[in-house]
């Protein structure tokens, strides 16, 4: 009987081990800029932790009201706050044909990773429209 506790003792021991070995998350921040005033963000700065969700997600404050940032670096500091930092970061062009002109913004996306060591931990103190999504 002493060995099969001591079996479960050490199994139990493990397995909480295991489940609290820290490894990286990421996210992404999107903002669009006009090509015609770069610096300039258009919207609002959509965020995506990986969830499946039919709708962008934005961050938002405690009463469920969007963040407004006025640059990518403004949101960047926001969520330094919580643990993330800067992994990578690309743009692209996004065409825009409206009444026989093209409004061309610039897409620009950040990469940002977190050391975590659980689910939880990822959205931590965040708030997003869309967190009730998450499943992992």
């Amino acid at each position: 009987m002493k060995r099969f506790f001591t079996i479960i003792v050490a199994l139990a021991i493990s397995g909480i081990c295991y489940a609290s070995e820290p490894y990286t998350a990421y996210c992404t921040l999107r903002g669009e800029e006009a090509m015609s005033n770069p610096g300039s963000l258009v919207g609002k700065i959509e965020i995506d932790y990986g969830q499946k969700t039919k709708h962008k997600n934005y961050l938002t404050d405690s009463t469920g009201q969007r963040l407004e940032f006025e640059s990518m670096v403004e949101a960047m500091n926001y969520m330094a706050g919580y643990g993330w930092s800067l992994h990578d970061s690309y743009t692209t062009i996004k065409r825009m044909p409206i009444e026989n002109r093209q409004l061309d913004r610039v897409v620009v996306v950040w990469v940002l990773k977190k050391e975590v060591a659980s689910s939880a931990e990822i959205t931590e103190g965040l708030a997003s429209s869309s967190l009730d999504y998450l499943a992992y």
